[in-house]
């Protein structure tokens, strides 16, 4: 019975996503129309700032959040927008990490002091790599590509890049380097090699004549609880070279390379002595999520919430209040009656994954209720529900991160 009552408010996509009447908290394996439908616009809204960041926008390259702020719901929604729009190329999401271990092997080679500045190289070079297989293997693009410019990558190029049939992602590219070096000399011969710079031109010139190339490097901190300390470095030297590569006169009007990274690591950098060039930085955005905020995100999700999930559906209002047929809930350690929408957001990271998680159950025990004939959710219903959410989306500490899924 209980599973047959709790399949009214959930159901699985062919991704093997669990769908709720409040939508999926995983926003990496929703159905692309799931996330698109059940997006909550802030476009109205301007005082929420990156929140209300249009699909459309093409000056954005750096998402930045906790976990469960919604940076792959946002980067999945750019990357659709791109690919309605035929003038540009809009990669694929990238989210093939490399190993943990791999990461910090990489990092035991070299000073702290100099480490960050490596990670930025590396970047840069798989960066590169990539690049070329998409300019000459994806077929749209390899029209922009002459024959001899081909030859010449392959040939002439060759010890930097390898030779490939179908475009290669960032990630992989930079596996690769990883895992073709067996210590640190040969890394540093490899990624310090002269002749990067002159791939980088010849790139350029085929840039000039190709349309414009998004990629979209996600997941970077999906790993980030394995080694927090290494995992950090690898993603401050992430963030800086997509600046810099912003900035370059020869890619940066023609490469659009849009990233996620944890909060942690921007506060990082902004403590750093880069903090004065970074900070109010316009590409980046900060999907910062306060009260007044997740309240919008909650109203939005109940205005679109079907009558079967109301314990007062006849009701004009659209409220907290209607949908579970109660205006408050007792909380027994202090005594005292409290408003059952700030009971709510009170039990959440003011996060919409929380949020959705909570707003599932919750539905789930209305469905239950209206079964029963019950007019409202009793108040320890509530309370045993808004624990189980609790702890599901309470991050598992592990070398001093979370390890939700981003």
């Amino acid at each position: 019975m209980h599973s047959e009552v709790g399949s009214t408010a959930a159901a699985s996509t062919p991704t093997g996503a669990v769908i709720g009447p409040f939508g999926t908290p995983d926003g990496s394996r929703a159905a692309l129309q799931d996330v698109l439908s059940q997006f909550v616009d802030f476009e109205n809204v301007p005082s929420h700032a990156a929140l209300a960041t249009p699909a459309d926008d093409l000056s954005a390259r750096v998402l930045v959040g906790k976990m469960g702020a919604g940076k792959t719901v946002y980067m999945r929604r750019f990357q659709a927008a791109a690919r309605q729009n035929h003038s540009l190329y809009a990669d694929s999401i990238q989210e093939d990490l490399p190993s943990t271990e791999s990461i910090v092997r990489v990092c035991h080679w070299y000073r702290d002091a100099i480490l960050t500045e490596k990670w930025m190289l590396l970047w840069r070079r798989a960066i590169i790599r990539s690049l070329v297989t998409h300019l000459v293997c994806d077929r749209e693009l390899a029209a922009n590509v002459h024959e001899d410019e081909v030859d010449l990558i392959w040939n002439h190029y060759g010890e930097l890049v390898r030779r490939s049939r179908t475009p290669l992602s960032v990630y992989s590219q930079l596996n690769e380097i990883l895992l073709g070096h067996d210590n640190q000399h040969q890394l540093a011969a490899y990624i310090q090699n002269p002749m990067w710079e002159e791939l980088e031109h010849l790139i350029g010139e085929i840039l000039r004549r190709s349309p414009p190339i998004c990629f979209y490097i996600d997941a970077v901190d999906e790993e980030f609880a394995n080694a927090p300390m290494y995992w950090m470095r690898c993603q401050e030297g992430l963030f800086l070279q997509v600046m810099r590569l912003l900035r370059n006169p020869r890619l940066g009007g023609r490469l659009h390379i849009i990233i996620s990274l944890r909060d942690i690591v921007l506060s990082t950098v902004l403590r750093s002595e880069h903090q004065n060039r970074y900070r109010g930085e316009s590409h980046i955005r900060v999907l910062d999520w306060d009260h007044a905020a997740i309240t919008y995100f909650l109203h939005d999700k109940l205005a679109r919430l079907p009558e079967q999930y109301w314990c007062m559906p006849d009701n004009p209002s659209r409220g907290v209040s209607e949908w579970l047929g109660r205006t408050t809930i007792r909380t027994e350690a202090r005594q005292v009656d409290e408003p059952v929408e700030d009971y709510l957001l009170r039990h959440t990271r003011l996060l919409p994954r929380d949020v959705i998680m909570l707003g599932n159950l919750l539905c789930d025990g209305v469905s239950r209720a209206r079964e029963r004939n019950a007019a409202s959710l009793a108040h320890a219903t509530v309370r045993e529900l808004v624990h189980k959410a609790g702890t599901r989306s309470v991050p598992r500490l592990r070398g001093g991160g979370d390890h939700a899924a981003a």
